[in-house]
């Protein structure tokens, strides 16, 4: 079982919408995964959430600031409502939690066999801060993506994060830099302001995946209307780029004929 967190210090860089992606992609070729929604924004819980939660979790009490405050992480699980994907909820009462010991979550998983088990990844959204609690989940990653668009403020935050990671956690190499919003046309072109902050990226950071992620109608409509990724033209380089992304996030080969 491997984890992967999705972090950011901005907002509006398709950090939920690309963790997302993957999870269904991944969900739908067989893999089982734990998603984690670790935002106070909610937005994956939101999306994510089964029509009959409060039937599941009457009480409210299944959530990963409750969760974290237990000793088994299955207790606080739900199911989805997508075969493959279980859910951990987010919750407000993150704020009291502020303080958390950093390696609070790694322990949690480390030392559950059964979770190990049950679950072949661990799909984690963050919120866009850097506190105690993202890097809580940031150390018990095998892999941290920050999704980047190719802006000068950008930039600056991938700056920030390569001196936090590398100087206050044990996990610097396991950071990684995701291009989204990704154009095409002006990469064969190699012109403007996308191949100038390319070119920047790469002259300073040496942690960049391959796999590039666009922005289309397809990747907003398949969190807004549930609208699945298909095998349409109009999908295509959306669907190609998140296959992509999964095979290079976990090593192996997704081969995936059907819609997620």
């Amino acid at each position: 079982m491997k984890t992967f967190t999705f972090g950011s210090l901005k907002g509006g860089v398709s950090k939920t919408t690309t963790a997302l992606h993957v999870s269904y992609c991944l969900a739908k070729s067989g893999r089982k995964i734990l998603y984690i929604d670790g935002d106070i924004n909610n937005s994956s819980t939101w999306t994510l959430s089964p029509e009959n939660k409060d039937e599941v979790d009457p009480q409210n009490r299944k959530h990963i600031a409750a969760a974290l405050q237990g000793d088994n992480l299955l207790d606080y699980i739900i199911p989805s409502n997508t075969e493959n994907i279980d859910l951990i909820p987010s919750s407000l009462y993150l704020v009291d939690l502020r303080t958390i010991n950093q390696n609070r979550f790694k322990n949690l998983v480390r030392s559950n066999a059964e979770l190990q088990k049950k679950y072949d990844y661990i799909i984690i959204d963050t919120a866009p801060t850097y506190d105690n609690i993202t890097m809580m989940f940031y150390e018990a990653s095998d892999m941290i993506i920050t999704p980047t668009l190719l802006s000068q403020f950008d930039y600056n935050t991938a700056l920030f994060l390569n001196n936090k990671l590398q100087t206050e956690t044990s996990v610097y190499e396991n950071w990684r830099l995701l291009f989204v919003g990704w154009n095409q046309r002006y990469e064969e072109k190699q012109i403007g302001g996308q191949t100038d902050y390319q070119n920047l990226f790469q002259s300073t950071f040496t942690n960049i995946l391959s796999t590039r992620m666009p922005w289309t109608t397809a990747a907003k409509n398949r969190i807004d209307r549930q609208e699945l990724i298909g095998l349409s033209k109009k999908s295509a380089t959306l669907r190609s780029a998140v296959i992509s992304l999964a095979g290079e996030l976990t090593g192996e080969k997704i081969d995936l004929k059907e819609a997620f």
